[in-house]
């Protein structure tokens, strides 16, 4: 083979390259470029609420007959879980609004009448809660239930809530108040 039939040979392997795999290579690209073209990038701004803080306070009972000694349980009647939002961030609008969610509120326990773990969600609404404005804080009393309870009292009854307004980047600095147990009624004093 000479020179001239290599020449050729590579000439020929050189056009048929540039005619078929470059061209498909080349549609591969244009085909990516589409793709990354047509994303959607959200344009709903968030708003930042950089402190606030939702707490459970308490966990109280309608009432609270005498004790059952002996036995893991106790009896309520009712379940009732007073709550706290301090939040001074919150700009004024905001805090008029009644129908704005602000979180969530858990509560947890065994019944041992019914032989189960009850769970109860609940979203908790801004309406519910009283403004204290001198102290931008506002608390709010949930009637979870308001039936009798047999509670399995190794297990108690555990309420927790999470911040999250609908809207807004929140953050709660002090978590380790989100969450409270009790093991023994505990009256509602009015």
């Amino acid at each position: 083979m000479g020179t001239s039939e290599k020449f050729w040979r590579s000439t020929i392997i050189l056009v048929l390259v540039m005619v078929f795999i470059l061209p498909a290579t080349a549609q591969d690209v244009k085909t990516i470029d589409k793709r990354v073209t047509r994303t959607k990038v959200p344009t709903e701004a968030i708003k930042v609420i950089p402190t606030a803080d939702l707490s459970v306070t308490s966990i109280l009972g309608g009432a609270c007959p005498s004790s059952l000694p002996g036995v893991d349980a106790f009896y309520t009647h009712g379940i009732i879980v007073d709550i706290q939002l301090k939040d001074h961030m919150v700009p004024e609008a905001l805090r008029n609004e009644t129908s704005t969610v602000v979180g969530t509120l858990m509560v947890k326990y065994f019944d041992l009448v019914q032989g189960r773990e009850v769970t109860h969600n609940l979203m908790l609404e801004r309406g519910r809660f009283m403004w204290v404005a001198s102290q931008s804080l506002s608390n709010a009393r949930i009637n979870v239930i308001n039936s009798p309870v047999l509670v399995k009292k190794s297990v108690g009854i555990t309420a927790r809530v999470s911040l999250n307004i609908p809207g807004y980047a929140t953050a709660d600095p002090e978590m380790g108040n989100n969450e409270k147990v009790i093991r023994e009624c505990i009256v509602l004093l009015e």
